[in-house]
């Protein structure tokens, strides 16, 4: 049986435009232009750092160099993983704009009420970050370093997640959006660019625990200073060590322990020297690996201290004010041999973390 030519419907050609306002690109083709051609879901806005800082990551990312460029995709799996977010003004005025990220497992279809309360949040414990007082035309940073904590492998039927940013603004000109009908999604993916998408790929790096923890420098104090940031392993010999900050010391140098083999119990591994000014705030990751997969034995403890480093100008008002820690001082020019011969020095204990696994009982 033959069939008569059917007659299909006129497609009107739609016009494009620019978004009027801060955007992120759906891909490194786009430009700002609405409605968004595909993919979109690849935003190079949402930049993945793993677990190292990008030094002045305000300045760094926002270069021409750096927009036409994008990070990888990867997400590891038990990890702190850092992120940022930039945007681009659209607008023929100057935009204000708050930051927050989500996730979701993945899917071809991610309507916003499945990750609504998924929220990423920033490595000082805040839901939003901002890019303030932007120009038309130029590229920000935003002023928050978001920290993804211990990140699980995702749900069964899923194998990676995506992340998801907003932008707003303080008339709540892009809020939280309702996705009633197919139509609303489509219409926030291709033409809202104050929503970026990036698909992420996940990378197996699971430690056999972890914990975080604030580093905060009061900002009150009336100078930079240098500082030293140890753990000290008990229970753990034979297991490998690592930490990290989500920030860079005020230099720009990592605070990072790399991964290191636990040798003997107390023994003092990290950063005898990170400068850090007043004011200061990162958020400190401690990864633990087992060598066969087993939990640590009850009692066993990893404490973290942060100690002011004393030069030459507080080194004798430590030592008439009763504050040097002889013990620590002898245990430290014993795991640390870098420091023979500085003199004279002194490490001024000014906090302490102690992680420990509870009697009678060990992690699962």
């Amino acid at each position: 049986m033959s069939r008569t030519p059917v007659g299909l419907p006129l497609v009107l050609v739609q016009g494009t435009s620019e978004f009027n306002g801060t955007y992120m690109r759906p891909n490194s083709s786009n430009t700002g232009t609405v409605p968004a051609g595909s993919p979109y879901s690849a935003s190079p806005d949402i930049w993945f750092a793993g677990s190292t800082p990008i030094a002045n990551y305000q300045t760094a990312l926002a270069t021409d160099s750096s927009y036409a460029t994008q990070s990888n995709n990867n997400i590891y799996s038990g990890q702190t993983n850092i992120l940022y977010v930039r945007g681009k003004n659209g607008a023929t005025s100057n935009k204000t704009n708050t930051v927050q990220l989500y996730y979701a497992p993945s899917g071809i279809i991610n309507a916003p009420s499945q990750w609504q309360n998924n929220v990423i949040k920033t490595d000082s414990g805040g839901i939003y970050g901002n890019i303030t007082n932007l120009a038309p035309g130029t590229v920000g940073v935003c002023d928050a370093t978001f920290v993804w904590t211990n990140v699980t492998p995702p749900p069964p039927g899923s194998d990676h997640y995506c992340v998801f940013a907003q932008f707003n603004d303080a008339n709540n000109s892009n809020p939280f959006p309702s996705v009633d009908t197919a139509l609303d999604m489509g219409a926030l993916i291709m033409n809202n660019l104050g929503w970026g998408w990036r698909n992420t790929s996940m990378i197996a790096a699971t430690p056999t625990w972890q914990y975080t923890t604030p580093l905060n420098i009061p900002s009150d104090y009336p100078t930079t200073n240098a500082y030293s940031i140890f753990i000290a392993p008990t229970g753990y010999v034979g297991w490998d060590a690592e930490f990290y900050s989500s920030r860079p010391d005020s230099q720009g140098n990592p605070i990072k322990l790399g991964r290191t083999k636990v040798t003997q119990d107390g023994i003092l591994l990290g950063v005898s020297s990170a400068v850090l000014d007043p004011g200061y705030q990162s958020l400190m990751t401690v990864n633990m690996y087992s060598p066969n997969g087993q939990p640590p034995t009850s009692g066993a403890r990893v404490p973290m201290s942060v100690n002011y480093v004393a030069g030459s100008q507080s080194y004798l008002e430590a030592i008439s004010r009763n504050l040097i820690d002889t013990e620590f001082m002898l245990r430290l020019r014993r795991s640390c041999p870098e420091l023979v011969g500085v003199e004279p020095t002194a490490w001024i204990i000014q906090g302490t973390y102690n992680w420990q696994v509870p009697s009678n009982a060990a992690i699962k």
